[in-house]
């Protein structure tokens, strides 16, 4: 919900697989979803939640990942997305 609420109306998110979103942005210059996925991690991140059994104040993050869609086919365009997923997960810091 915290991501659609987001989004622009034109914009379409679908669940990948698990904790994995796609979202759609039609019309959309690369710099523009550059910023509209660093607002999505900032929403992300700024949501934390306590656990039931423990209480413990769980923080959320995301990993994002821009990639343009010009002639690739479907395949093409998720094996491209989930390097640069890859890559982004990478270059975070790791949680003790």
């Amino acid at each position: 919900q915290l991501l659609v609420l987001n989004l622009r109306h034109q914009d379409l998110l679908c669940r990948l697989a698990g904790d994995r979103f796609v979202v759609l942005l039609p019309d959309t210059a690369e710099q523009q979803a550059r910023q509209l996925a660093e607002e999505l991690q900032t929403a992300v991140a700024s949501l934390a939640h306590k656990t039931r059994q423990h209480s413990e104040r769980l923080h959320l993050r995301a990993s994002t990942a821009v990639v343009m869609a010009f002639d690739d086919d479907a395949e093409q365009l998720l094996k491209r997305l989930n390097l640069g997923l890859a890559k982004a997960k990478q270059s975070l810091p790791r949680c003790a």
